[in-house]
């Protein structure tokens, strides 16, 4: 599964069967991955999002799970394409007692 910001700035790729995602910088001259977040299960959707600020931009992925989590997480990059701060939440829907969401 593979997510541009509607930028271009940003790429968030998933395998199939994984719970990880990683988050790559495609700002030219500044190619690399940012950072690699576990996710609570396989990831069946994700959107990325980068808004650009003075010096640096805030990049927001949101990945929903096939266990029925939702997780936010939000970062900052710097100007230079370096990861600087970042800020998570997740969200996990209680199972009822036949085990559906």
């Amino acid at each position: 599964m593979l997510e541009f910001s509607k930028n271009g700035q940003l790429l968030a790729s998933a395998a199939s069967g994984g719970r990880f995602v990683n988050v790559y910088n495609c700002v030219e001259g500044h190619e690399s991955l940012l950072r690699t977040i576990a996710l609570a299960g396989d990831p069946t959707a994700l959107s990325i999002r980068s808004t650009a600020g003075a010096s640096s931009s805030i990049a927001t992925l949101v990945a929903c799970c096939n266990r029925g989590a939702l997780s936010i997480f939000q970062f900052s990059v710097d100007g230079s394409g370096s990861d600087v701060s970042s800020s998570s939440l997740d969200l996990t829907q209680q199972k009822n007692e036949s085990g559906t969401c």
